[in-house]
């Protein structure tokens, strides 16, 4: 199957990630690139609404465009209502620059659109050759949970991420899990028509190659007051990371963080916007405070470890603020009174980022992952952005060096967060491949079970910044030193549009072709592509359940292994399987079914609680396990079967087979 062959979902997967915050932003008065540079932040919070509805309501694209568009109303209702009045743009004061609110179309937002399809273009390649082929799908562990949640949603009707834990719940209630994703896959599982696996790798490109970028680009923009020649770096630069997209479509494989992170830049440059630390104002008090609080609903519930990474950006942010507004005391610009009332309003956000520092963070036993280098190591490979032990990417090294730098010398203290945000995500990566458990590692990393890809993927979103900044007070000092007249018969501004064009060349022609970045599509290309020895399903168990459809009834439930790959079923057929994760915790039915299955000819027990779960078919995907582990034993009762008479086959492949259980038809024995 080829990329071309799902367009129709590609297509569908486009409007439900643009369409609902599009209509958002109009109607919070936000135009033009701004508009698109949010939609996917304020799409996925409309999602969440929606889902959290699904469970009274049913899950639909018809709850969606109906909460979409009661969403919008309500904040068209709002911004009308207060566009006239004080609260707009409340608090006045003499250092607010002017608001410069973008229309729909303009010249000054050609180089962003630029920007911004470039690394659309680039990212489309990356990640297309890191997925293979658009029906292919992740050989991971956790990857049989995020497949048969697609299923279990589109099943029960309830896209709610307080229900969607309760398909591996067992006996159990149902707990929290962060299935924003998952909701996000099932709209377009549902409205194209196409299998599970393509809906993922769409809903994976789309993430990955338009909402990322625009997020980007929507962040420096709201940052940095740039030059157009710098302006269309940024989204090459988006795309030359090796610790974002890509690494994460790989590793895990981790879909929720990966939808969190690309939707991390937009929230940041809402905050930063609201905070007034941008050299250009583009969106006034209310519409970046409504529209923050909208894209913290998004980031926590995509995943909560992406909300509380954007809480400790905004330390930095926070800081600097409160450097400003103490120097507007100072120089009798701000009243000492509001001073004393901003500075009480940061302790209390101190007090509560430090209770949730405390509280949302998973047990220390659900991140295992343990220190793996030294600390001169880690900081070698943060500053190279040569991350997980992968090759430096030197030009990019120095770019980095090249904004520090400039942030060093000029000084700004409007935007000396960049540098510090940046500082402060490569301490915690650091952190995260050296810290002992003996040094806390629990506390500094466990908001990321201990996970250093996670940290990882941040990397990124604070050293694109760093780099334009860098870059564009090097144009800035080039033509402040007389540079321009080396071309007597050029425009500064023509001159400054060839160096971009050189700096694009540059950046393009080092990075793209770097052997790291080369490297890590291409590993993840041959975990995505099916084969003899694939770790969860190989070209065999592939072909068993291709055919399975034509021997199970759609009504019957198959008995599966939770760690061979088995458990897919579900996802790729319909058909219901005993488990549907590796973590799940079935019943106590299941369990004496797993221990007991070959007594089925002495032990009535077992005949009973086959009729009664309907099951009447065993998928036997072998030992071999996804993480190479050993659960043999919680599976005692299927070693005999095919010994003891009691299944009949249906089809084999290979190694893989499928049975049903014919040992029920049989008088029991004893």
């Amino acid at each position: 199957m080829s990329w071309f062959d799902v367009l129709p979902a590609i297509g569908l997967g486009l409007l439900i990630l643009l369409a609902p915050g599009l209509l958002i932003a109009a109607a919070m008065r936000v135009r033009g690139f701004d508009a698109l540079g949010l939609a996917p932040l304020l799409s996925v919070a409309v999602l969440l609404v929606a889902a959290l509805l699904s469970p009274y309501l049913g899950w639909s694209l018809w709850l969606l465009l109906l909460t979409s568009l009661v969403m919008a109303l309500i904040a068209r209702i709002v911004s009308t209502l207060l566009v006239d009045t004080s609260l707009w743009d409340a608090p006045v004061s003499s250092r607010q620059r002017t608001l410069e609110a973008a229309p729909w179309f303009s010249r000054e937002q050609i180089p962003y659109w630029a920007s911004f399809f470039l690394g659309v273009v680039l990212l489309w390649r990356n990640v297309t050759n890191s997925l293979g082929q658009p029906d292919w799908i992740s050989q991971t562990w956790d990857n049989i949970f995020h497949l048969n949640a697609i299923r279990w949603i589109m099943d029960t009707g309830s896209a709610s991420p307080l229900t969607v834990g309760a398909m591996t719940a067992g006996e159990g209630g149902s707990t929290f899990y962060p299935a924003t994703w998952h909701a996000l896959v099932s709209l377009i599982f549902a409205g194209s028509g196409v299998s599970i696996p393509v809906a993922t790798s769409t809903t994976a490109l789309l993430v990955s190659a338009v909402a990322w970028p625009a997020g980007m680009v929507f962040l420096v923009r709201n940052v940095l007051r740039t030059q157009p020649a710098t302006t269309v770096l940024i989204g090459a630069l988006t795309a030359s990371f090796t610790a974002f997209p890509v690494l994460l479509l790989h590793f895990g494989v981790l879909y929720p963080n990966l939808l969190g992170i690309a939707l991390l830049p937009a929230a940041l440059g809402l905050l930063v916007q609201l905070l007034r630390l941008a050299e250009v104002r583009r969106m006034s008090t209310l519409q970046s405070a409504v529209l923050l609080a909208w894209g913290l609903f998004a980031l926590a519930l995509a995943h909560p470890n992406v909300m509380m990474s954007l809480l400790l950006l905004s330390l930095p942010i926070l800081l600097v603020s409160w450097l400003l507004q103490l120097l507007d005391t100072w120089n009798k610009r701000k009243s000492p009174l509001a001073f004393a009332g901003s500075s009480l309003a940061i302790v209390a956000y101190l007090l509560v980022f430090n209770w949730l520092w405390n509280t949302v963070r998973p047990v220390q036993e659900a991140g295992p992952w343990e220190p793996v280098t030294t600390q001169a190591q880690g900081i070698g490979e943060a500053l190279t952005q040569g991350v997980m032990s992968k090759d430096p990417l030197w030009f990019l090294t120095i770019l980095t060096l090249i904004g520090v730098y400039a942030s060093l010398r000029m000084f700004k203290l409007r935007v000396i967060w960049v540098p510090l945000a940046w500082l402060l995500i490569f301490a915690f990566y650091v952190m995260g491949r050296s810290l002992s458990w003996e040094e806390d590692r629990y506390f500094w990393t466990g908001i990321w079970y201990h996970d250093t890809y996670r940290l990882a993927a941040l990397l990124p979103v604070v050293t694109v910044p760093l780099i334009v900044l860098g870059l564009d007070w090097l144009l800035a000092r080039l033509r402040s030193a007389g540079f321009w007249s080396s071309f007597p018969r050029l425009t500064g501004q023509q001159v400054s549009a060839v160096l971009g064009a050189l700096a694009l060349v540059l950046t393009l022609g080092f990075t793209q072709t770097a052997k790291a970045l080369e490297e890590q599509v291409e590993k993840s290309f041959f975990f995505y592509a099916p084969s003899l020895d694939s770790p969860l399903l190989d070209t065999d168990e592939w072909d068993v359940l291709n055919h399975l459809p034509d021997y199970v009834p759609e009504d019957a439930t198959i008995m599966v292994q939770a760690f061979n790959g088995s458990p897919l079923a579900y996802a790729l057929t319909g058909r219901k399987v005993t488990v549907q994760h590796a973590l799940d915790t079935p019943s106590q039915d299941i369990v004496y079914l797993q221990d007991h299955l070959d007594e089925a000819l002495k032990d009535t027990r077992v005949c009973s609680l086959l009729s009664q779960e309907g099951i009447g078919y065993y998928l036997d995907f072998g030992s071999q396990e996804v993480n190479d582990g050993d659960h043999s034993s919680w599976y005692r009762g299927f070693n005999q079967l095919v010994q003891r008479g009691l299944v009949t086959e249906l089809y084999r492949s290979g190694h893989a087979v499928l049975y049903q259980i014919t040992a029920c038809s049989t008088p029991a024995a004893g």
